[in-house]
């Protein structure tokens, strides 16, 4: 039941980012000083038009933007990895802390989720 709740989260967060949905407003700004400025200056100066995100997840989005082009689909594929990565853990979270129909009940609404699948995909 777990595995199978597991596997519909995933399938929903692969529709969600194959849908290739439009980059909401502060995604675009953010994607702007991806794209736009250049690896040094991305983790060592503050971003332009007032967007604030972690080094970290700047490194990761330069890299696979360098690596892979400048797309769309590109810019999400690190927050739908993690969304995915998220839904595995939560899963093994839910069994060492939950009883009984808490854990299926937890991971069904991890699973489908509609803010975690908007940001997970």
């Amino acid at each position: 039941m777990l595995t199978f709740l597991v596997l519909l989260g995933v399938a929903l967060r692969a529709w969600g980012y194959a849908a290739n949905p439009s980059l909401w407003l502060d995604e675009i700004l953010v994607a702007r000083n991806i794209v736009g400025l250049p690896l040094g200056d991305l983790l060592t100066r503050p971003l332009y038009l007032d967007q604030v995100a972690p080094r970290g997840f700047l490194l990761l989005e330069k890299l696979a933007t360098l690596a892979l082009g400048e797309s769309e689909l590109v810019l999400r594929l690190f927050p739908f990895l993690c969304g995915l990565l998220g839904l595995v853990l939560f899963r093994r979270l839910a069994e060492r802390t939950l009883d009984g129909w808490a854990v299926p009940l937890a991971v069904a609404l991890c699973a489908i989720g509609i803010p975690f699948i908007r940001h997970g995909a």
